[in-house]
């Protein structure tokens, strides 16, 4: 990939989606792809100019969080329900040393989120709010995120495919958060909360 440098972490964020995670096939083989970068210098394309450790770092936890987050998304949401949504939680909060703070089934509405219970009641498996705190030492302010996960959505009782389906919101906020605490220390305290529901049909519904 030949880019200037402005242009380097989009590209990469390009390449990295372009390499979908999930992968059903019976007979599937695992392979590895190497992708080269050469930064040409905006005023002089004929020269290329180095990348540091700090920008190889960027790009990795940028591609992972990507390829992450792809992955999630193409997962069908018989797989990526809410049990298995939180499963992701936990694993980006391990990873950063965080403990997730989960409110879920009858506790969400004991607690005031109703919304978010009353949509999700029905389903098989109960929603969920996961909230991760950041805090760096000496952090000056606070910044929360706020990202819903529709893992699955009638639509009132039109099943939505996947293009249309809300999970991306949460999972985005998800890796966001994973790629930016994962790199050099902010002076932020980041309190991203993600909601994790399922608009179905079942015995809980109501009119």
């Amino acid at each position: 990939v030949v880019c200037e440098y402005k242009h380097l972490l989009a590209s990469a964020c390009a390449v990295a989606r372009s390499y979908p995670g999930y992968c059903k096939k019976s007979a599937g083989t695992s392979y590895t792809v190497t992708v080269e970068f050469i930064v040409c210098d905006s005023a002089n394309y004929s020269k290329h100019l180095p990348l540091t450790d700090a920008d190889i770092s960027c790009l990795q936890a940028a591609a992972d969080a990507v390829r992450t987050a792809g992955r999630i998304v193409d997962t069908p949401c018989n797989e990526m329900h809410t049990d298995a949504f939180l499963e992701e939680i936990y694993k980006v909060g391990e990873a950063l040393g965080i403990r997730p703070e989960v409110i879920r089934g009858e506790e969400l509405q004991k607690r005031g989120f109703g919304g978010l219970y009353a949509v999700g009641k029905a389903a098989e498996h109960p929603p969920a709010l996961a909230i991760l705190s950041h805090t760096v030492r000496g952090a000056k302010e606070t910044i929360a995120w706020v990202g819903k996960g529709i893992v699955y959505d009638t639509g009132g009782l039109f099943i939505k495919p996947r293009g249309d389906r809300a999970t991306g919101y949460g999972v985005a906020l998800l890796n966001t958060l994973f790629a930016y605490a994962s790199q050099s220390p902010m002076l932020l305290k980041l309190a991203p909360h993600v909601g994790g529901q399922s608009s179905s049909q079942g015995k809980n519904s109501t009119a």
